[in-house]
């Protein structure tokens, strides 16, 4: 990081499919590789130089959400600030709450390692603005005010020369993938038989992915047949 500059980075917003159901939430992959976190409404302020925020000293802070037995009783358990600084062993936890306008003085600082403009989590079309949209503006009125840079390109660099360097731990981890994608791919090619739909062979392929504790795909399943088989991304899989 540049000297005197500080690092914004918030979790992805969850995403609404229809009614009271949200669409199954994914972590920003930025956010997650800094610190592992996966749940929403999150923010993290990094810095090169220690700084003193809310009584805390250092260089990494994070504000998350707090916790709520009766959300949690429908959607699952939230971590908390101490659930966040226990698991994943970050100094300086908050809860988001506690992120306002006098949080940081960002006067301090002369630039802004940042990438939150272009994900989407503004609460101007929002029925009700979400924690998440809350510290977005806060930190977007703050940029304004003080007129401080975005070094969204130098971000860019910094995240890909960082990301680029994989541990041990994440090589591992790739392997896994590639081993349960091949091995998905044989299990569809020793039940492909004529009349199959193209959503059966799907649903083999990600049977055998989650079988094997997949949290997801890593991309919508192409299984296209036929003259489906020529679209390079098809996706309906009829």
């Amino acid at each position: 990081m540049p000297n005197n500059s500080v690092g914004v980075f918030f979790a992805s917003q969850v995403r609404v499919r229809n009614n009271d159901v949200d669409y199954q939430y994914a972590q920003s992959k930025n956010f997650y590789y800094f610190t592992g976190l996966e749940e929403p409404n999150a923010l993290l302020l990094l810095f090169k130089q220690p700084v003193t925020i809310l009584g805390a000293t250092g260089t990494e802070f994070i504000f998350v959400q707090n916790r709520d037995p009766q959300r949690e009783l429908w959607t699952g358990k939230i971590l908390g600030a101490e659930g966040v600084k226990n698991k994943y062993k970050i100094a300086n936890v908050f809860t988001n709450d506690k992120f306002t306008a006098n949080t940081f003085d960002f006067n301090t600082v002369d630039s802004v390692l940042t990438a939150f403009r272009g994900e989407d989590i503004f609460s101007k079309y929002k029925r009700s603005p979400d924690a998440l949209s809350r510290m977005a503006g806060i930190v977007d009125s703050l940029i304004i005010l003080h007129n401080k840079p975005i070094a969204g390109r130098t971000t860019n660099v910094i995240l890909t020369s960082l990301r680029g360097i994989k541990q041990p731990e994440e090589i591992a981890l790739l392997e896994k993938a590639a081993k349960m994608s091949c091995e998905g791919h044989n299990d569809v090619m020793r039940a492909i038989k004529p009349g199959m739909t193209e959503y059966q062979a799907q649903a083999i392929m990600e049977y055998h992915f989650k079988k094997n504790g997949s949290e997801y795909p890593g991309y919508p399943s192409i299984n296209g047949s036929s003259e489906n088989a020529c679209v390079l991304h098809y996706i309906t899989n009829l």
